[in-house]
């Protein structure tokens, strides 16, 4: 009885133990963001009295999400985005279940799929460098254009072989069936593997999606026209650039815009340019957990 309630206790204590490591963590994960909520709709003079972090709203005030009407681009910026979101998305998809389906096949399916298969892992591994990608895209006749921001970034050779676990689990009986009623690859593709494959997509929708909506890098390369670049871009140069071609601080002087006031207009900024996600995600989670665990399963 004694050692059963020793091992209760070392039980509880580890269980404790991390109940609070992952509360920690998840402070440590939620906190970045409500500073950022919290500084938005504070007050900018009482603000610049603050000293160290921002653990609630400092008086209530929304000037800084009104004083973005006033930012170059910022919703110009929503619109490529949204742009380069909707035909990426749809070329990220069809890429990776056509790449996902060729992974999928056997050699007596499909020619020279050993020698395929290594130069598609070959690309996982190295890449053409940033100075030859950017040279292909400039002869391409890409720079300067929302599509220099989609197709480099067409498919993602990790996505592609997440997504054959997947197809490779579905039973072989159903392409069979198709195949015997005269359906060809795309049938087998479109028909059955996809269908059957909702929670992988998901999953794949999802990883695309993120690294779209995150995105700056690739218009600081290949866009030099701030009323192409998205959003990230407009904030990424209003924020570490102080201002840059968006609202440099002497445009917001004359104004009569302060520098507290500044800091909560970027505030406000990253919190609407982070917002989507955060409302979309709570409904993508059911899917992305299962798509998850499916593949990791199956795969």
């Amino acid at each position: 009885m004694k050692k059963k309630k020793i091992k209760n206790w070392k039980e509880f204590i580890v269980d404790l133990f991390l109940a609070a490591l992952a509360i920690f963590i998840g402070v440590l994960m939620v906190y970045p963001m409500m500073h950022e909520l919290f500084i938005s709709i504070s007050d900018p003079n009482k603000l610049g009295m603050q000293m160290g972090l921002v653990l609630h709203p400092l008086g209530f005030s929304l000037q800084g999400y009104k004083l973005l009407s006033h930012v170059q681009h910022f919703f110009t910026g929503f619109f490529n985005t949204m742009y380069v979101m909707f035909f990426g998305l749809s070329l990220n998809l069809l890429m990776t279940c056509l790449g996902a389906y060729f992974l999928s096949r056997s050699s007596a399916d499909v020619k020279w799929r050993g020698v395929v298969v290594i130069i598609i892992l070959i690309t996982q591994y190295f890449s053409g460098g940033m100075i030859p990608t950017w040279l292909l895209v400039r002869d391409l006749g890409l720079l300067n254009t929302r599509w220099a921001l989609i197709l480099p970034g067409a498919v993602s050779t990790g996505n592609m072989i997440l997504l054959n676990a997947y197809f490779r689990s579905v039973p072989k009986e159903l392409e069979d069936s198709v195949r015997v009623d005269g359906g060809g690859h795309l049938t087998v593709l479109f028909r059955v593997l996809i269908p059957l494959a909702k929670a992988g997509l998901a999953v794949m929708f999802l990883y695309y999606a993120v690294d779209i909506w995150n995105s700056w890098f690739s218009a600081e390369l290949y866009i030099t026209k701030p009323e192409l670049w998205p959003l990230q871009k407009v904030v990424q140069d209003l924020i570490v650039k102080e201002g840059g071609q968006m609202m440099g601080s002497g445009a917001m002087a004359a104004m009569g815009v302060s520098a507290n006031t500044q800091e909560v207009m970027k505030a406000a900024m990253v919190v609407l340019s982070s917002l989507p996600f955060l409302i979309i995600y709570p409904f993508m989670q059911k899917y992305f957990r299962e798509g998850l665990l499916v593949g990791s399963l199956k795969g």
